[in-house]
């Protein structure tokens, strides 16, 4: 086979491998939102144990002063966006959270700030059960669910159940079920509506929620 005859060959056979690797790469979902790179650097382990280390520190502090800890300037970049975050801290041998606050959208400077107020709230102001103890801080953990993106769905058969979250929102009222939650769309609904204090006739906007979560 002569030179030319040979470099053809090469050339369709590099053509015909790029199309089965396109064929069989990975899929984006189809309503994936393009997420900001600056949201998708929460995906590094790094600034995950960042972000977690900052919410321990930030419970040690208020046990230890009873003062809401100063926003360190040093925190990674991927804590100096703007998102909102749920902190959930958990004890060992319970099902239920320990304490569970956070905010849908940002309400402070950055995401180091969310955190730190969040996990406060979370250990204090969670109605639902009594203030956490000091005593108990050793046998708890932290996990942190940062809002990346929401968008209006008009149903339920548009929802990606496996990757997001859905959130009910009726005026002021709103009830988020996490990603992690609830084993079908309308379990997850259902759950939505209840936490958002809605009752059945009652009509709501319905949101998919897309979130990283991370624990210690």
């Amino acid at each position: 086979m002569g030179a030319p005859m040979m470099r053809f060959s090469m050339r369709v056979f590099l053509f015909l491998l790029l199309v089965l690797w396109v064929s069989f790469a990975p899929a984006r979902a189809e309503n994936a939102p393009q997420i900001p790179a600056s949201q998708t650097a929460l995906e590094n382990p790094r600034a995950q144990k960042a972000a977690l280390q900052l919410a321990r520190k930030a419970l040690d502090h208020w046990f230890k002063t009873g003062k809401i800890l100063t926003t360190p300037s040093d925190v990674p970049a991927a804590l100096k966006i703007r998102a909102g975050v749920i902190a959930t801290i958990e004890k060992q041998g319970q099902i239920q959270p320990r304490g569970c606050r956070g905010t849908v959208q940002p309400r402070y400077a950055n995401l180091a700030s969310e955190i730190i107020t969040n996990t406060i709230a979370a250990a204090t102001r969670d109605k639902r059960v009594k203030p956490l103890q000091k005593n108990e801080m050793s046998s708890c953990r932290i996990s942190l669910t940062i809002i990346l993106d929401m968008k209006p769905i008009q149903s339920l058969s548009q929802h990606d159940v496996e990757n997001c979250g859905i959130m009910a929102q009726s005026g002021a009222r709103i009830g988020l079920v996490l990603p992690y939650e609830g084993r079908d769309a309308k379990t997850q609904w259902k759950w939505a509506r209840q936490k958002a204090g809605l009752k059945e006739d009652e009509k709501a906007q319905m949101l998919e929620v897309w979130a990283i979560r991370f624990r210690e």
